[in-house]
């Protein structure tokens, strides 16, 4: 029974996560960055399982947005960290070594002084070569096999970052050693 109770617990969650970022937003409200961030987690929770996952939210300000387009840009993001991290996994079991993939997911109110609010997904995968970083954002541009994703991703969330008037960028990570992207969203 107890066991009944909690998969209900999550599916519930999950269920309520999946119905606020599904809404149509026709117009910027106040919102939450942290709590829309945890629901992501939650959307993408089966795939982050299987990874050792690091949270570190800050204290933040709210901020003018669509609730469900910046959801859309965290689930991505976290997806495409899950992809990373299974595909080096992948490439490491096929070589006898054992692998941990490593997630890390924060946030903080400032970027280089600038107020707003600052979303980092930091990954232990493969990363992005510095020569592909411009082109990561563009359409349909892929590091993914042929037939796997179709190259939209990243360059709708770059879109919807720059509509809210934000940044997205993509680095190396030092700690983790595969990619970091880093949202940063102002706060009005």
């Amino acid at each position: 029974i107890e066991n009944s109770q909690t998969a209900a617990s999550i599916l519930r969650a999950v269920t309520q996560a999946l119905t606020r970022q599904a809404r149509v937003d026709s117009h910027a409200d106040e919102i939450e960055v942290n709590e829309i961030l945890q629901e992501s987690i939650l959307v993408v929770g089966g795939r982050l399982k299987h990874f050792d996952v690091d949270k570190t939210f800050g204290e933040l300000p709210k901020i003018a947005g669509r609730r469900s387009h910046i959801g859309q840009v965290f689930t991505n993001l976290l997806a495409n960290a899950c992809d990373a991290v299974a595909e080096k996994r992948d490439l490491a079991n096929g070589t006898g070594k054992s692998f941990d993939g490593k997630i890390r997911v924060s946030t903080h109110g400032t970027l280089d002084g600038s107020e707003g609010v600052c979303i980092i997904v930091a990954d232990s995968g493969m990363g992005v070569p510095e020569n592909l970083r411009q082109k990561i954002f563009d359409a349909f541009f892929t590091t993914k096999p042929v037939g796997i994703g179709t190259g939209l991703g990243l360059s709708v969330c770059a879109e919807i970052i720059r509509e809210h008037d934000g940044v997205m960028t993509v680095s190396s990570d030092e700690d983790l050693g595969g990619a970091r992207f880093e949202v940063w969203l102002p706060s009005e």
